[in-house]
């Protein structure tokens, strides 16, 4: 019994999560990821701190959080799949946790190309 309980406080310590503070020169971003024509959230996007490796995805409602980014000038940028990419900057002084919504555009192709394959005789040696 003594081996269960001993076990269980280890695992619990393992589980715990730090929140990074203001004070230790970090911060938390986070922001909703939306369609700029219709407003609605935008599964699956994926959002960077440019020139960092802080990244995340966001969920079913467009949400997303990265945490433990250091407090400075930064871009932050969201890719979605049929849209253009959005970069919106954020500078500092700031308080520990930003809150940044990002609006896509719909892709839209800048031009249509029409055409057609022929088939060309191939000449008989």
């Amino acid at each position: 019994m003594r081996i269960v309980v001993i076990a269980t406080a280890y695992i619990m310590t393992l589980v715990t999560v730090r929140v990074p503070v203001a004070s230790e020169g970090l911060m938390v971003i986070k922001g909703t990821v939306v369609d700029e024509v219709t407003q609605r959230p935008l599964a699956f996007a994926y959002v960077q701190v440019l020139n960092s490796q802080r990244r995340a995805v966001t969920d079913s409602a467009g949400r997303y959080q990265i945490d433990s980014v250091k407090i400075e000038n930064m871009s932050v940028q969201a890719r979605v799949i049929g849209y253009t990419r959005e970069i919106r900057e954020v500078e500092a002084p700031f308080p520990p946790h930003v809150v940044c919504g990002i609006e896509c555009k719909p892709w839209k192709p800048a031009v249509v190309l029409n055409f057609y394959m022929r088939r060309t005789p191939v000449a008989e040696y």
